[in-house]
């Protein structure tokens, strides 16, 4: 990165996470997953290997490595999963509402003397309000 005609070799973690797509975060998230739960499975056998016993700080630090590794995944999936919820009642929300205007716009072209310009409003009328409005 350069700045002032020199060249920056450090970033910031903010312009890191830009560059970043979500599907790479996810995968460098279920790698340090994995290296956790292989680390704690390495350090158990060589533990058992040099003393034929495994120690409570290796038996601590295993379940310690399973309980972030297992955090980062369900966390992982949780969310994935929220997002997608979201997603889909959002894009069930918009299709409502554009099928909500193309039906006033329809109702519009259909009666194009009540919502005429030249017409003056009167203000007991509310153009949004679906129970006064009735079709003719």
């Amino acid at each position: 990165m350069k700045r002032n005609g020199k060249m920056n070799s450090t970033m910031s973690v903010q312009q890191i996470e830009r560059g970043l797509s979500q599907r790479t975060k996810d995968k460098f998230q279920y790698g340090m997953a994995g290296f956790l739960i292989v680390t704690a499975v390495i350090l158990a056998f060589i533990s058992f290997i040099i003393t034929l016993t495994v120690g409570a700080g290796v038996i601590a630090w295993g379940g310690l490595c399973m309980g972030t590794a297992l955090t980062l995944i369900g966390g992982g999936m949780y969310f994935h999963n929220q997002l997608v919820t979201f997603e889909t009642n959002t894009n069930k929300k918009m299709q409502e509402v554009t099928a909500q205007v193309d039906r006033e716009i329809s109702r519009m072209n259909e009666h194009p003397s009540r919502y005429s310009k030249d017409k003056p409003v009167k203000e007991e009328e509310n153009y949004f309000n679906q129970e006064e409005i009735k079709e003719e």
